[in-house]
């Protein structure tokens, strides 16, 4: 991208631009699959109604999806490749985020969009947060422990959240919507 754009403007255009191409995607040549996007699932939303969790178990397989990747962004960040990857991982993220925003509408209709809005809560203000700090610190340089501790903070107490409340609030979301 060309230098009369800020990095802070160009990242915002990559996620304008992987959020389009997500919901894009999601309604049109992956329309089939949206019914098995993530928690969308039957099989996925049969396990949460259920309510027989291994939290612990859980606990680690989201530590490990949300903390790798933030420990690579680190890594990448001393490299020349820093800004590259922090476009690339913007540009993942928000297509995601479009793909499940379409797919929540696509497969609750009006109630897909209270659906999409409480899935992300309350672990994905804290991860939104985490990531959005970590970001300004990797742009900026700031890669001292004491800079990047409130980053892996809000990070750690994302997962924390996503493992010991989101599952309840999103059960007691299923029961209200889908059953």
């Amino acid at each position: 991208m060309e230098k009369r754009f800020t990095m802070q403007q160009q990242l915002g255009m990559v996620l304008a631009v992987g959020f389009t191409v997500g919901t894009i995607f999601a309604n049109f040549p992956g329309k089939p699959y949206v019914g098995e996007i993530g928690i969308l699932s039957s099989s996925y939303r049969e396990y949460l109604l259920a309510g027989e969790w291994d939290l612990q178990r859980m606990f680690l397989t989201l530590f490990a999806s949300r903390m790798i990747p933030a420990f690579l962004m680190v890594i990448v960040s001393f490299t020349k490749w820093r800004l590259t990857a922090l476009r690339l991982f913007c540009l993942w993220a928000s297509f995601s985020l479009g793909v499940f925003w379409a797919a929540c509408i696509l497969t609750g209709g009006f109630s897909g969009i209270f659906v999409f809005f409480m899935s992300l809560f309350p672990h994905g203000v804290l991860l939104v947060w985490g990531w959005a700090t970590m970001m300004r610190m990797i742009l900026g340089r700031n890669l001292t422990f004491a800079h990047l501790l409130p980053p892996f903070s809000f990070l750690l107490l994302g997962v924390i959240a996503e493992t010991w409340i989101h599952p309840y609030l999103l059960r007691f979301l299923f029961r209200l919507v889908f059953v």
